[in-house]
């Protein structure tokens, strides 16, 4: 195998620390369940198996564990135990509250709107740096009829509140020659749900305005009753012997049978009659006064 590359070890020590920041061991439940077991640490051949570690390395599973194997890097985040196989989050570094670790996050976290849709992870992500070390980015996609796409728009979350603040102080920021519209992550969700709430209110207002024309509503439109094409009607203890056909037969003369299920396990079966009054006609022809039993040896009619 050969030696993994500076740049993408650098890219494998970045998400490796991801997983154990703090925004990610507060919305990542997997994680946050794994790090309550055996003081914290997580092996490697867990590790081995989350999808942006294995993607970097192009689904080689083999290459990422020796990686792991072979791990040597200072980080004040995370510590690695290589004979055992296994990493964890330094205990001088306890989790802080979710409240907190939020605020902080979203400062760091920029919303950048405008980009290509065409455009590959690898390019953006380059474009970013030029601004200082991304902790994480986002892509944004929606769904299609053949998967999903890129919306053009993206998270971005810097390692300092100052790299953010760079980002969005700029006058003019551009992506080749597509201007970039941005704003900081906080803002992003201010703006979303004020935009909900308008559009609840518009809702609001035309239903009201609706309701004082007296204009119909949905709630007095007339009740629709949809007529009942077939009833199912459940036998037990039968004559065992009687085969599908037979059955059939049986009631024929009362009714059109559209199917008969018979099952053993349960010493039952099941016949399905076209139409209510066809099927009220054969309870009515089998049910006997006073007795379970109809006039042809079946038993419990339902």
């Amino acid at each position: 195998m050969q030696p993994i590359s500076d740049e993408l070890n650098a890219k494998l020590c970045k998400q490796l620390e991801y997983y154990f920041s703090d925004y990610n061991l507060h919305t990542n439940a997997f994680i946050k369940d794994l790090i309550t077991k055996d003081n914290g640490w997580i092996r490697f051949e867990t590790l081995n198996t989350f999808n942006r570690l294995k993607q970097l390395v192009d689904n080689n599973s083999h290459e990422l564990h020796e990686w792991f194997k072979n791990l040597t890097f200072n980080s004040d985040l995370i510590e690695v135990n290589v004979s055992d196989e296994k990493v964890r989050r330094r205990p001088d570094r306890p989790l802080p509250p979710i409240d907190e670790a939020l605020k902080e996050y979203n400062e760091r976290t920029v919303h950048l709107d405008g980009f290509p849709v065409g455009s590959a992870y690898e390019d953006l992500m380059q474009w970013l740096q030029t601004y200082g070390s991304v902790e994480y980015m986002e892509m944004r996609y929606k769904k299609t009829k053949t998967g999903q796409a890129f919306k053009g728009c993206l998270f971005c979350t810097y390692t300092y509140k100052s790299m953010a603040d760079s980002v969005l102080n700029e006058s003019e920021t551009k992506f080749g020659d597509k201007e970039v519209l941005k704003e900081n992550k906080s803002r992003y969700f201010e703006r979303k749900h004020e935009f909900v709430a308008k559009c609840r209110a518009i809702r609001a207002e035309k239903k009201a305005e609706r309701k004082a024309s007296g204009e119909v509503m949905d709630t007095q439109l007339p009740e629709v009753v949809i007529p009942i094409r077939s009833t199912i009607l459940k036998i037990k203890d039968y004559p065992k012997e009687m085969t599908f056909q037979e059955i059939s037969e049986h009631f024929k003369p009362m009714a059109t049978v559209k199917y008969v299920l018979k099952v053993e396990a349960m010493n039952s079966c099941f016949v399905r009659i076209h139409g209510k009054p066809d099927a009220e006609a054969v309870l009515t022809r089998m049910k006997v006064a006073g007795d379970d039993e109809d006039r042809d040896g079946f038993h419990r009619v339902s």
